[in-house]
């Protein structure tokens, strides 16, 4: 929802693969619709690419390192279905960062 929900959600929940969660939209739309201190909890990736969402979110969210997770995909899974990753954050921001964030969400 760009420019912002009111009030701004507690938590955010994205299960989308990494080359849409990281464009610049995606990350202001849902950060800007995440309350300061809610959680943002990004899933449908892979470790691998945890570096990138870390960096693309690096300004808005303070990562809660400890959440992070693998999916177990079970005997055999891991051959057919591979290895998936869970991230969460905290929102960290400014009243100027949220308006700035509200901005890019629709440009």
């Amino acid at each position: 929802v760009p420019g912002g929900l009111v009030p701004p959600a507690d938590v955010v929940v994205a299960n989308i693969l990494v080359g849409q969660l990281v464009r610049p939209s995606m990350v202001c739309s849902l950060c800007a619709n995440l309350a300061p201190g809610g959680l943002l909890c990004l899933s449908g990736v892979r470790p691998h690419e945890i570096g990138s969402l870390k960096e693309a979110y690096g300004t808005w969210v303070e990562w809660e390192d400890w959440m992070y997770a693998e999916a177990d995909p079970g005997v055999g899974g891991e051959a057919y279905w591979g290895t998936w990753a869970r991230l969460v954050g905290r929102r960290v921001a400014t009243p100027e960062q949220t308006a700035m964030l509200s901005e890019h969400a629709v440009s």
